[in-house]
């Protein structure tokens, strides 16, 4: 596992599936406030194998309907700790998108990490539509994608296909029209036309 990650970070070496099995007991039946929840995911951020993290995400990704606005100060932090896709994609897709779906304020908070000087909050602003479906916001999305052209990062450039292809989903037509338009690397193009003749 460490070697899977490039040695960047220490694991306990329990894998995925049991590791789902040893705290699914434990996410479902957690209660407490939103408050509770910072300070319980704060305290697994701090120790030092990766499971810790993973353990702490799926208790955000279960809980995220508790958290405000007032909680993104601590969520951007956890983001920009010992930061990799790993733990960055998840917050992303599974709590910061459902989020910023049912809080506009916390929408524009994402769309303002575009122009970061973080790469992970760049990634994230592009990423936190994932899961808005039919309800994604194409011009701010457009603007937020349009922002990264000229990054020549591998995960920008992954990001920007993914969400591209994630969209293709909805509006295959206007993903097609953008990629013809812009000035994408290979990469980024190739990711976002990946399933689009299969639509």
């Amino acid at each position: 596992m460490e070697a899977y990650m490039r040695h960047r970070y220490r694991f306990l070496g329990i894998n995925r599936p049991e590791r789902d099995e040893l705290i699914k007991s434990l996410i479902r039946s957690w209660k407490g406030n939103a408050e509770q929840l910072i300070a319980e995911v704060d305290a697994l951020w701090m120790l030092e194998e990766r499971e810790f993290r993973y353990a702490a995400v799926d208790l955000l990704i279960r809980h995220h309907k508790i958290l405000e606005t007032s909680h993104i100060d601590s969520i951007e932090a956890w983001i920009l700790t010992d930061s990799w896709w790993d733990t960055v994609d998840s917050i992303a897709a599974s709590v910061l998108s459902p989020m910023a779906l049912r809080n506009r304020e916390a929408f524009e908070r994402f769309y303002l990490w575009k122009d970061s000087n973080e790469l992970w909050l760049r990634r994230c602003s592009i990423l936190y539509m994932l899961k808005h479906g039919s309800w994604i916001d194409e011009r701010t999305l457009f603007e937020i994608l349009d922002a990264q052209l000229q990054e020549s990062d591998f995960f920008i450039r992954k990001a920007l296909g993914w969400m591209l292809r994630t969209y293709a989903r909805t509006a295959p037509g206007r993903v097609e029209y953008y990629v013809s338009s812009r000035p994408l690397s290979p990469l980024t193009r190739r990711e976002a036309l990946k399933h689009i003749k299969k639509l």
